[in-house]
């Protein structure tokens, strides 16, 4: 399950702020599922990758 939510908070993200660098990747690879959670619903209100994932 955690890899099906990785995949799509990776097209989400590719979608709206570009191709990631090396350090967003590392950052999804390692999330836990409550920084999934976290994360899927921060995604509506980032301005930018570096705020989505503070």
């Amino acid at each position: 399950r955690a890899e099906g939510e990785i995949a799509l908070l990776r097209r989400q993200l590719i979608r709206r702020f570009g191709d990631l660098p090396d350090w967003a990747e590392a950052r999804l690879a390692d999330a836990d599922a409550s920084q999934l959670e976290t994360w899927s619903e921060r995604i509506l209100e980032a301005t930018s990758l570096s705020a989505f994932f503070e």
